[in-house]
């Protein structure tokens, strides 16, 4: 059966079950009328035909580094105060992505007030302190909006930005402002992601499995350990080995080697990054890695969610996608298993924001099922 008739026969299952149960169970349908109009290439929007048009404007306001964030404001097109949403994407998705623009239209269709923000360092691909300060001035902004309910306040983000919203979430600043976090397959340990993006394996609990990490998932984070050592001479020798322009070289972490000569210029902490960064198995990883300098530690502990979980108090709602090629599934469930309570999905759906196609028919039914019960929980949490 072809994937588009695998999707048609899904969207009449959930429009089936729409109908007959629309009386009792109305998180559910209008969770499932929401996941009809995200799904991908699917040309039925019912939200289109039963909601107006949201209203949608550009907004600048400042971080505070005092750096322009340019967002736009998407609100449901009737008056009142609506439950608020930053939206993030992740690295390299702004505002003007359709996919960006077509979630944040769906979430307005169904009563949010939802901030789009062109996170700066995250649109050059860059992971950094600043991106979570820019995520922290954006939920601020949102919250002192005159359509937006305060009380019901937070952030649906996925990979990397799911990961930075986690941290940001735990700050001082709107930890107790923060009512919610929607996080699409984020990060946990940045520690975890240099293991799996060496080695291509995670840990499932006991088991290690196979994973192949998308290219821009090696170049982002080998260029931020790379960036942190001191030396720029240093830096742009590493930059060139192991930041190559070439996507598959980067994927399948096929590095032109530092010559003997040029290994032995190295400063100790270049060289156990370079180590660490083209090591193949777990333990060389290990070994290298923890041989970390200080900037390398701090920039782990400041931005992973593991160091900071304790003092996030939004409910939280979290999607696992085994099949994600960004982070790795693993994250998401160590993150769970941090919790002390939390809404958690684990799919086989949306690997990289599209559709699998490679499910049985049967498995669609299901899983967008799943998805439904799962968005019907965070939609009645927001009411």
């Amino acid at each position: 059966m072809d994937f588009k008739r695998k999707i048609a026969l899904s969207v009449a299952l959930i429009l089936f079950l729409t109908v007959i149960l629309s009386v009792t169970f109305r998180k559910e349908i209008k969770a499932g009328l929401f996941l009809i109009q995200i799904i991908p290439n699917n040309p039925i929007k019912p939200l289109n035909l039963i909601t107006p048009r949201p209203v949608v404007s550009q907004v600048i306001y400042k971080s505070d580094e005092g750096e322009d964030i340019y967002a736009d404001l998407w609100l449901p097109r009737k008056k009142g105060n609506f439950p608020g949403v930053v939206l993030h994407l992740g690295v390299d998705i702004d505002k003007d992505d359709t996919r960006s623009q077509q979630l944040a239209s769906a979430m307005a269709r169904s009563g949010f007030a939802v901030l789009v923000p062109n996170i700066n360092s995250l649109h050059k691909r860059r992971l950094l302190e600043s991106s979570k300060n820019e995520l922290i001035s954006s939920l601020q902004f949102l919250i002192a909006e005159k359509n937006v309910n305060p009380e019901k306040t937070g952030f649906v983000a996925f990979c990397a930005s799911g990961g930075l919203a986690a941290v940001a979430a735990a700050d001082s600043a709107i930890r107790e402002k923060t009512s919610f976090l929607v996080l699409i397959n984020p990060y946990y340990d940045l520690s975890n992601i240099y293991s799996a993006i060496s080695t291509h394996k995670i840990l499932d609990g006991e088991k290690e499995v196979d994973w192949e990490p998308h290219f821009k998932t090696v170049e982002i984070y080998n260029r931020e350990a790379i960036n942190l050592l001191s030396s720029e001479s240093e830096r742009e020798l590493l930059l060139k080995k192991l930041v190559p322009a070439d996507p598959e070289k980067l994927a399948k972490r096929n590095f032109d080697k530092l010559t003997s000569e040029e290994f032995e210029t190295l400063s100790t902490q270049a060289q156990n990054t370079y180590l660490a960064l083209t090591a193949r198995n777990k333990s060389e990883v290990v070994r290298y890695y923890d041989q970390r300098s200080m900037e390398q530690e701090n920039f782990r502990k400041s931005l992973s969610p593991g160091t900071h979980i304790t003092d996030v108090k939004a409910k939280t709602f979290l999607i696992s996608d085994k099949n994600n090629v960004y982070i790795p599934f693993t994250e998401a469930k160590l993150l769970n298993e941090s919790l002390k309570e939390s809404t958690f999905l684990e799919t086989r759906l949306i690997p990289s924001g599209e559709f699998n196609q490679d499910l049985d028919w049967i498995d669609y039914p299901k899983e967008l099922l799943k998805i439904v019960q799962f968005i019907a929980k965070f939609f009645g949490s927001t009411n």
